[in-house]
């Protein structure tokens, strides 16, 4: 009877000093962990932010201007922005400048939107498209003409017509974007009533061939479609009209020499001369006999040709827009 209360007694001790072992070992291990988290700090690198260097934050200034002109507001949706460096509105009968008067930058249509950009007006950029040539990259041009002045110039794209102020973005069909100043604007080669302009281009002038070629300068010719269809319906005459042989090089054909010319022909209105030698015809090359009769049957679906040649040993490029 005593060994059993005894047995007891020290089964409960011994199972009281493990649990408080146990709870102490416990405790010290989750301080440990606790201070050494504590201890821990984020590595702090130099110069390091989470802004970009290259960029910086609207001022209270800007956030409150851009709430004053208010760009989401529906009122303002349609509307154009004009240059207040440049009035291209030619109104002067109102008295009213498009100058904003306080020197702020006024937002203007990105010139890759066509539908956006303001009309220019050629009695204000005193400049009068003639015609254009449309091509891949920079190749393209357009032949304008100053104002007052009878002489004509092709100008490439990215090529200024007036240093410093106006200079030829790009080119379409029937219109052409110019930069002027620091803003964009469509000028065309025929204003109707709807472009509130009242400005007609006269068709045709005096440098205008019988078959409707326009000479531009050595290399760039415009062509009326109807010199064209002349071809396409005469195409027996136009052939008879020029007489050429294979132009052989090392053995090789490698396109064809033209040695007559009938005076008056469309060859010759087109630039070609005797001793030509006809390469590429809109990049088909002339090498092969069956491709001369191809491109000339060809002429009647493109909006422009191209004519690789050799004159005097000198590889050239004519290039013509057909209207």
């Amino acid at each position: 009877m005593l060994a059993s209360p005894l047995a007891r007694s020290f089964y409960l001790a011994h199972w009281v000093l493990v649990t408080g072992i146990a709870y102490v070992a416990a405790d010290m291990v989750d301080e440990t962990i606790r201070t050494k988290l504590e201890n821990i700090s984020p590595p702090v690198r130099a110069g390091v932010s989470l802004i970009p260097k290259n960029h910086s934050l609207p001022s209270e200034e800007d956030l409150r201007l851009i709430v004053s002109r208010n760009p989401f507001s529906p009122e303002s949706r349609g509307s154009k922005y004009l240059p207040g460096s440049f009035d291209l509105s030619d109104d002067t009968s109102s008295g009213k400048s498009a100058s904003s008067g306080n020197g702020e930058v006024v937002p203007v249509g990105n010139w890759m939107n066509h539908h956006h950009l303001p009309l220019l007006r050629p009695s204000v950029v005193k400049l009068r498209l003639v015609g254009t040539l449309v091509a891949s990259g920079t190749q393209g041009g357009a032949v304008i003409q100053s104002i007052g002045k009878e002489d004509q110039k092709f100008y490439h794209i990215n090529q200024e017509i007036v240093p410093g102020k106006i200079a030829l973005m790009a080119v379409r069909k029937d219109y052409v974007i110019l930069r002027v100043d620091r803003q964009f604007g469509i000028l065309k080669a025929k204003y109707n009533s709807l472009d509130d302009s009242g400005q007609k281009i006269v068709s045709g002038t005096g440098n205008t061939t019988l078959h409707g070629i326009r000479k531009i300068d050595d290399h760039h010719w415009l062509i009326e479609s109807r010199a064209i269809r002349f071809a396409m319906k005469n195409m027996n005459t136009l052939m008879m009209q020029a007489r050429a042989v294979p132009n052989m090089n090392a053995g090789h054909m490698d396109g064809f020499r033209l040695v007559a010319i009938q005076p008056g022909s469309l060859y010759q209105e087109v630039g070609l001369a005797p001793g030509d030698v006809i390469r590429s015809i809109n990049g088909m090359s002339m090498s092969d006999p069956q491709n001369f009769v191809k491109a000339l049957t060809t002429l009647g679906s493109v909006s422009q040709v191209q004519v690789n040649l050799v004159r005097n040993g000198v590889p050239q490029t004519f290039q013509y827009q057909i209207q």
